[in-house]
């Protein structure tokens, strides 16, 4: 479901008309900050520069004078004066974070004092990455999710539903995890709920069954659904390719990669928007995802930097690695923090009107397909672009699918079904893949119905899995940075 060319643009005006839908609660009502970040959203690009410049210099003094790992490196003496200066700094590798967790920690004659709270990325065969968060750090994840709530044209009355991990959702009020069958009830959403009057929220497990799902969703129409995009998918099989519920109006995909052909079946199906955030753990939310597709950064509270293998900007419309430098986090402040990730560095101006900095489409995970043999993505886009091409009559019966690729040069198409296939899938996905490969690769295509497909550790089913991605590598794309 795309949006209207007429919709994809804003202005100043109409997202101050949108933040007047939100009523702040009694204990906020003086509060102008929601105000300011609406402003900031249209500032000349050379005032965003600017503020990001002196915040960058900021938090880099505060690191060179309080953070002991900072402090016995001398390559961060160098001065930055304009932001083409930070090519200087060095890259910080999720290997150090992990190596010198507690050196990356503020000295007590810091002003970060106060609560602490540790959160970890979730890998799999890897260490998670560790960093310690304040509650101004904390905060600013509520405050940012609101702002893309607000972009996202979200009703604040409504009713919103999550569907996710027990260890993300609202502990029982005995303190234990929500259980299969279960529901919670909120009077607010959860986060948003902190600062705004909002409808109630309503949430389940990932661990009940599809069908028990979609019956719920039928039962309690949410207007919202936040979820994993696999998991979206699924729901989508799962109901044969119909429509699970007429009150659903927009989906908020959180915590790994929306492809093209995901987002496309999901969207026809639901017949609502996918939208997203770009966030990770060890920063909070980083960008949200306007309706022209481009992820715009929360500059107040980072700065990102897209740049090739030596450390250096790659030119607009070009793949890099995202480097992100934190702004709120006295406790633990990242410099040049590489998230691993990739993305396409942003041309021109937005065409929603924003100006805050933008980068492009998420492009993946540069340490995972970097090991990756040549021809790998033709072969795999072959396979998802048949599948996102195929009728729904041809994907009755299909409820999860994964392609698996082995040391040997072989692909395996992994199905779990409800039923008996049409002939006609496995043999589009077999010409896709003929037309794709050379003459002496034809056979190395094995389609393979399993009873299950199992997920990564943070609960999320890879579409793709290889057996060239590295072992310390982490299988999240867009980790969600959770709080209660």
């Amino acid at each position: 479901m795309r949006p209207a060319a007429n919709n994809l643009i804003t202005s100043l005006e109409r997202e101050y008309e949108e933040q007047r839908r939100w009523c702040l609660l009694a204990k906020c009502s003086q509060m102008k900050l929601f105000d300011r970040l609406v402003e900031n959203e249209f500032l000349p690009p050379e005032i965003h520069e600017q503020r990001q410049l002196k915040n960058f210099q900021a938090i880099l003094q505060y690191s060179r004078n309080h953070v002991p790992y900072y402090q016995a490196n001398n390559s961060l003496r160098c001065q930055v004066a304009v932001l083409g200066d930070l090519a200087q700094l060095p890259i910080l590798s999720k290997y150090e974070v992990i190596e010198h967790f507690e050196k990356l920690q503020y000295d007590h004659s810091s002003k970060a004092r106060g609560p602490v709270i540790i959160f970890s990325s979730s890998g799999t065969t890897g260490r998670p990455v560790k960093v310690a968060h304040t509650n101004q750090s904390m905060e600013m994840f509520s405050i940012f999710w609101q702002r893309q709530a607000r972009w996202f044209r979200q009703d604040p009355m409504a009713l919103a539903a999550r569907i996710r991990l027990p260890e993300s959702l609202p502990p029982r009020k005995d303190g234990s995890l929500l259980t299969e069958g279960q529901t919670y009830t909120r009077k607010r959403w959860s986060h948003i709920g902190m600062y705004f009057q909002t409808g109630p929220e309503i949430g389940c497990t990932l661990g009940n069954s599809r069908d028990w799902q979609i019956r719920w969703l039928q039962k309690h129409q949410p207007k919202y659904l936040q979820s994993f995009p696999g998991f979206f998918e699924e729901l989508a099989l799962a109901n044969e390719c119909k429509k699970i519920a007429d009150s659903i109006e927009c989906l908020i995909g959180v915590a790994s990669l929306l492809t093209d052909s995901m987002r496309n079946l999901i969207e026809r199906v639901f017949e609502a928007p996918v939208n997203q955030n770009y966030g990770m753990n060890e920063v909070g939310i980083v960008a949200a995802r306007c309706l022209s597709g481009r992820y715009h950064i929360h500059s107040e509270h980072c700065l990102v930097e897209i740049v090739d293998m030596e450390g250096l900007p790659v030119q607009p419309g070009d793949v890099g690695r995202i480097i992100v430098s934190t702004f709120n986090n006295l406790r633990m402040p990242l410099l040049r923090y590489d998230t691993g990730d990739m993305a396409v560095a942003a041309k021109g101006p937005c065409p929603c009107g924003r100006t805050l900095p933008s980068i492009g489409e998420i492009a993946g995970r540069y340490r995972r397909f970097a090991h990756l043999p040549e021809g790998t993505r033709p072969r795999y886009h072959a396979i998802f672009g048949a599948i996102e091409a195929m009728p729904d009559k041809l994907l009755k019966n299909l409820r999860q699918y994964q392609v698996h690729q082995y040391r040997d040069g072989r692909f395996e198409l992994r199905i779990r079904t409800a039923g008996a296939l049409p002939g006609e899938f496995q043999q589009t996905i077999v010409n896709a893949w003929l037309n794709t490969v050379d003459e002496h690769e034809k056979e190395l295509l094995n389609i393979k119905e399993v009873d299950k497909i199992e997920g990564a550790p943070g609960g999320k089913i890879l579409e793709f899995s290889s057996d060239f991605f590295p072992d310390e590598d982490s299988d999240i794309i867009h980790p969600d940075f959770e709080h209660s």
